[in-house]
């Protein structure tokens, strides 16, 4: 009997970027992007509100200045350009029969556009490989909800197999642990700063009845909170502590980019820095768990506005991690993640 082959197409998902930073194209990636029940989590008539008089008349004008300030003339957005690199070497770390593609949710290169180019080359199975290390509603959620519903309306819908997300899976930690080694010793004051969330939607998924009050480390992952974003950010957070060798005292877990006035996950990447430089600490090193790819949170945000926060309070070195990118070490451990995932049911 012949040996029966798998034909895999893998789809590395992510939120995406404007075209261009200029003002008209980040205005139609903030609609697209905000106008999801799932990421402005207000009933209807309050979402349409908030974003129609007063997110799109102002905020494309302010964030245009912080694509700016990162967008490269040639490669364009670094999330597109380390995204299309890391495809381009996860694929060729496979053989002929799996086929590497990259969707975002919002702008180019599109979902829908990669969906129906796997399913004319009609593949046995589809792996949904969210590029987000810890689950939330408002990233991989969107993403699978529309993908399904895509799916959904097709003759012809092969096996589909989702890494909803791999937060402790050894091959990533592995990865972000290398990453992260060459910029630390014993002495280092450690900053791992993870994309907040409202806390109103972490509750969503926890339960008003766990036993957390958002603002102290999160429990071990149990039954109770094995969704709830936050308890993962703490468990990868564990993990490298251990595999990094680094006393915990000297590691620091923060959430990052808040908006508005209602309360965030704790504790404020911002807020936290000012409180080390206050403990008479003027090094330090931050790293973003959250992100598989340099973006505008972790360049523009940590990496311009945090590092002149820090200097300018006194601090005298500042150093940004780089996320994984396209390095061989993330293109290797994703392609473990990919081969050891459990299938699980569309």
């Amino acid at each position: 009997m012949e040996n029966c082959v798998t034909r895999r197409a893998v789809l590395c998902l992510n939120l995406g970027s404007p075209d261009a930073p200029k003002v008209a194209p980040i205005r139609r990636y903030l609609k697209n992007f905000l106008d999801d029940r799932r990421v402005l989590t207000l009933p209807l008539p309050f979402r349409k509100l908030l974003l129609w008089g007063i997110i799109l008349p102002l905020r494309p004008y302010k964030v245009k200045k912080a694509y700016e300030a990162i967008w490269d003339s040639k490669t364009g957005s670094p999330l597109i350009h380390y995204s299309q690199l890391f495809a381009d070497k996860l694929n060729s770390a496979f053989d002929s029969d799996t086929q590497v593609y990259i969707g975002m949710r919002h702008g180019r290169p599109n979902w829908q556009v990669a969906i129906d180019k796997i399913l004319y080359s009609n593949p046995d199975e589809i792996v949904l490989f969210s590029q987000f290390p810890q689950y939330a509603s408002a990233t991989t959620g969107s993403l699978v909800e529309a993908i399904y519903q895509y799916i959904s309306t097709k003759t012809v819908v092969p096996s589909i197999r989702l890494i909803s997300d791999f937060y402790d899976h050894h091959a990533f930690i592995r990865a972000q642990a290398k990453q992260i080694s060459p910029y630390v010793n014993e002495t280092t004051e450690l900053v791992l700063s993870y994309h907040g969330l409202p806390v109103k939607d972490v509750v969503a998924v926890d339960g008003k009845n766990f036993p957390c009050d958002h603002k102290a480390p999160c429990p071990v992952i149990g039954p109770t909170n094995r969704y709830c974003y936050r308890a993962q950010c703490y468990e990868t957070s564990r993990q490298l502590i251990q595999m990094l060798g680094i006393s915990p005292d000297r590691v620091h877990t923060t959430f990052q980019s808040r908006l508005g006035k209602i309360p965030w996950i704790q504790p404020y990447t911002d807020l936290y820095l000012k409180q080390l430089r206050e403990q008479g600490k003027t090094e330090v090193v931050i790293a973003c768990p959250a992100f598989t790819a340099d973006c505008l949170e972790t360049l523009e945000e940590v990496g311009i506005g945090l590092k002149e926060q820090w200097l300018e309070s006194g601090g005298t070195k500042f150093t940004l991690v780089p996320c994984l990118n396209d390095s061989d070490e993330w293109v290797k451990a994703a392609k473990e993640i990919i081969l050891q995932t459990q299938p699980s049911s569309a």
